[in-house]
């Protein structure tokens, strides 16, 4: 698999555990995925158990992108930063230094228009699926349960 592609899909598959949400405290938990030699930090923001924002953090070298240059990696980036410009609610970047580009995918998930983001490659769930907000609880389980490193948890 495009190990670009890849981190996409990282960076999508970790909000995917739904559920009914209530009020509450805030609290915030950040882990490290160490996938296909692609470093991706996730942290998750959360009022109560619901999710309100997501910020994933890759590490991409250029090998990764399978180019050879900053200015290969640059017009690889471009493509993706078309796909999300247009998604309300998503905000990328992407940094470029010595041989690594450092991708930054932020999602506000209560200005997402989840009918624009089911439509990027990587993303797999319907704006149906997420009527009852998407569970801090259940998706840092799932996190757990994958192997991913938790870093920080705050409450």
């Amino acid at each position: 698999m495009n190990k670009i592609k890849f981190a996409g899909i990282i960076s999508f598959l970790l909000v995917m555990v739904v559920s009914l949400t209530g009020c509450g405290k805030e609290q915030s938990a950040t882990y490290i995925i160490n996938e296909e030699e692609i470093k991706t930090e996730v942290t998750l923001k959360a009022k109560g158990d619901e999710v309100y924002q997501q910020v994933a953090v890759s590490r991409l070298t250029y090998d990764n992108l399978a180019v050879l240059d900053e200015k290969e990696a640059k017009a690889k980036m471009a493509e993706r930063s078309r796909v999300y410009a247009d998604v309300s609610g998503v905000n990328y970047e992407a940094k470029f230094s010595h041989n690594l580009v450092v991708e930054t995918i932020t999602i506000d998930y209560p200005d997402v228009k989840w009918e624009e983001l089911a439509d990027v490659e990587g993303f797999f769930i319907s704006s149906s699926e997420i009527k009852n907000g998407i569970s801090f609880k259940g998706t840092t389980e799932l996190l757990d349960s994958s192997g991913a490193q938790k870093i920080n948890s705050e409450s």
